[in-house]
Formats: C-alpha cells, sequence, structure tokens
C-alpha cells in the first residue's frame, strides 16, 4: 500500500509539472530569450520608417503580449517610441519611427528594443538631409595674341563670357525644392589686379552686380527643378609682358534657410573659379 501511494503521488507532481511547463507560454513574464530588431539603415529626414522586433525564448517558442520599449541614442533626431500593444502571437513588435523634419548635416542615431530587462541589437540608422549644391563655372584658360590694334594683349582688360554658376536646392529625399531662397556671392578674388579684374553677375533681366566690392551677393528662387542658374561674366586683366601668364581665382559662396523643428536651418557651400590669362 505504502509504495501504491507513492507511485501515486510521484504522479501527481508529474502531472503537475508538465501543467505548468504548458502554461509558461505567451505573456507569462518569461522573456530570458532573444529580442532581434531590424529597421532602415538609412532615412530622408521628416519620413518615417517601421522598426520590428522579434521576441522568441530560449526554447525557441514566441513570447506575445509583452510591451516593446524602442530607444533611440539621439531623442532629437529620432524620438523613442513604446509598443504598449505589445508583441503578437508569433512574437512581433511593429512600430513607426518618426525623423525630424529638417535637419543641417547628416545624423547618425543608434536603435535598440528592450523588453522588460531584454535588449535587443543595436541598429545604426543614417538620417539623410536637405542638400545645398553650387556648379561654379568651369576654370577657364584664355589665350592672347599680342596685339597693337586690340590693344587686350599686354596689360589690357578683356571680358571672358562664360557660363555661369547653377545653385541646387534638394530636400532630403534627393528631390529639387521649388522657390526656394538661395544666396550666392563673390567672398574674394585670390591674386585679383584691383585696376581691373572683377566678376559681373546677371541676377535678371539687364540688372547686373559687380564684385567687388565686397561683400556683394544677389538671391532669387529656385525653379521647379531645384535649381537657381545665374549667368556670369568675368573682366580679367592680361599679363603685363607678351609671353606671361596672368591666374586669379574667383571664390564662391552660396547658402539658404530653412525652418525647422527648432527654428531657422542654415546651409553653405564654397566653390571656385580660376582663370588663366596668357599673353603669347
Amino acid at each position: 500500500m505504502q509504495i501504491l501511494r507513492l507511485v501515486k503521488c510521484l504522479m501527481f507532481l508529474l502531472i503537475v509539472a508538465l501543467l505548468s511547463a504548458c502554461g509558461s507560454g505567451g505573456g507569462s513574464g518569461n522573456t530570458s530569450g532573444a529580442l532581434v530588431l531590424s529597421l532602415p539603415t538609412s532615412v530622408a529626414a521628416g519620413t518615417a520608417m517601421t522598426a520590428t522586433a522579434t521576441l522568441s525564448s530560449t526554447s525557441g517558442r514566441p513570447l506575445n503580449n509583452l510591451k516593446v520599449e524602442y530607444v533611440s541614442d539621439n531623442q532629437n533626431v529620432i524620438p523613442n517610441v513604446t509598443d504598449s500593444n505589445g508583441t503578437s502571437p508569433s512574437g512581433v513588435s511593429q512600430v513607426s519611427l518618426s525623423t525630424k523634419n529638417v535637419l543641417p548635416t547628416v545624423a547618425t542615431v543608434k536603435i535598440y528594443a528592450v523588453v522588460d530587462g531584454v535588449r535587443s541589437n543595436s541598429v545604426t540608422v543614417t538620417v539623410n538631409p536637405a542638400k545645398l549644391t553650387l556648379t561654379p563655372p568651369a576654370d577657364t584658360i584664355i589665350p592672347i595674341t599680342a596685339d597693337s590694334t586690340t590693344k587686350l594683349c599686354p596689360g589690357g582688360i578683356m571680358r571672358l563670357v562664360i557660363s555661369g554658376a547653377q545653385i541646387k536646392f534638394s530636400d532630403s529625399s534627393g528631390v529639387g525644392v521649388n522657390g526656394q531662397p538661395v544666396t550666392i556671392a563673390v567672398t574674394s578674388l585670390t591674386n585679383g589686379i584691383s585696376s581691373g579684374d572683377q566678376v559681373v553677375l546677371y541676377p535678371s533681366g539687364a540688372s547686373t552686380v559687380t564684385i567687388p566690392p565686397y561683400p556683394n551677393f544677389v538671391t532669387s528662387n529656385t525653379d521647379n527643378n531645384g535649381i537657381w542658374f545665374l549667368p556670369v561674366t568675368i573682366d580679367g586683366v592680361s599679363p603685363t609682358v607678351s609671353g606671361g601668364q596672368h591666374v586669379f581665382t574667383v571664390n564662391w559662396q552660396a547658402s539658404a534657410k530653412r525652418l525647422g523643428d527648432e527654428g531657422d536651418i542654415s546651409y553653405s557651400v564654397t566653390g571656385q573659379t580660376m582663370l588663366t590669362i596668357s599673353c603669347n
């Protein structure tokens, strides 16, 4: 009888253990296991992206109904988000992570997920800002033959008709922004001769802006493609002696401002055009 009673007790304990094991699935609070985070590694500023966290137990069985926190190391760019609905029956959580609307430069943010102290892998996300680009007039070499009639060489002043400067403002997705105010300036002439070297800008119609004096700049709005093309001519002094060269550089600066989440964001880019006038 004692042996039979002992066997019954052992069987009862075994059944209890099996029932406990079967009941340890979704939402039990047993969060020891693996948490894997996946999301895009590059995104345009001002857009949203989907982050997915997948939770599983140490035995490989998914855990459901557990709250997931998505943590950012730079909340000024990508704020933290909590999935209060919890993981699905398959152990998956998905949320939308937003990014700051306007950034002055590229930002990198590390994101990870957490469930009751279980931390996922970290994913580094690059957030791309709007972009201002400047294409200055191309470097130009002007050979001049000495001519006593035109008196351009040696020591004369000639007008160099060059293509012009192009400014483009693109949003964080790379699409040109229509109507964006942009400014272009000539900040200096390196090795310029004060008696004759100058830049002439044609911002609209017959109006002109001559540089120097400094500072001097012109402002306009971009077109439907986010572009403003500015016609330019440059007056250059030819060498004072036959066989000589006069080399000088035009230093450009383009700038723009946009209203961001925390005020105006400034963009600036520089470029150069080198002119070489030779007297043969």
